[in-house]
């Protein structure tokens, strides 16, 4: 990075990755929390049925990555969604609410991040894709089948979301 130390560290919650951000910069670089690896936890941690039978899921990923929700609006959207669904005394819950400022980015629209909120998403979204082809021992020909069916997959289920319909030669 031309000798400069980066502004802003986004990384999952690991108590040695912070210590060593610390011992590297100081408190020069801000530190922030991926929204992805805690949201991943969530069908863990509040239960499958809750995300699975409600609109909790929807309610929670409108909360936490609405661009334009102000820190107070947030607060007040995450109490109601919480107590709605009955969730008050979760204490998975009451700890990443209690880190907000690490992780919602309501809370720091003062640093500039670009699209790196979403990038991250992005990127451990890609990773977990391919992690399905990295299979120890697979052969050349049996890792190019398991990627194109993976591909394949992927365009049909993009095509999907997008109300494309599919047919034998592919899109309509």
């Amino acid at each position: 990075m031309g000798g400069r130390h980066p502004v802003c560290l986004i990384t999952d919650e690991d108590v040695g990755i912070e210590e060593g951000m610390k011992l590297v910069w100081k408190d020069n670089v801000q530190h922030r929390y991926c929204m992805w690896h805690i949201l991943k936890k969530l069908l863990e941690k509040v239960g499958p049925s809750i995300c699975k039978e409600t609109q909790f899921l929807k309610e929670i990923n409108s909360c936490v990555w609405g661009e334009d929700v102000e820190p107070h609006e947030f607060e007040e959207r995450w109490t109601t969604i919480v107590e709605s669904h009955g969730l008050s005394k979760n204490e998975w819950l009451k700890e990443k609410y209690g880190i907000r400022q690490m992780w919602i980015p309501a809370y720091f629209r003062d640093l500039f991040l670009g699209v790196l909120m979403r990038t991250t998403s992005r990127s451990e979204s890609e990773n977990h894709f391919f992690s399905n082809f990295t299979i120890p021992n697979l052969t050349l020909v049996e890792f190019s089948m398991l990627f194109d069916e993976g591909c394949d997959s992927r365009v049909i289920h993009h095509a999907i979301k997008k109300g494309s319909s599919m047919d034998k030669k592919g899109l309509i």
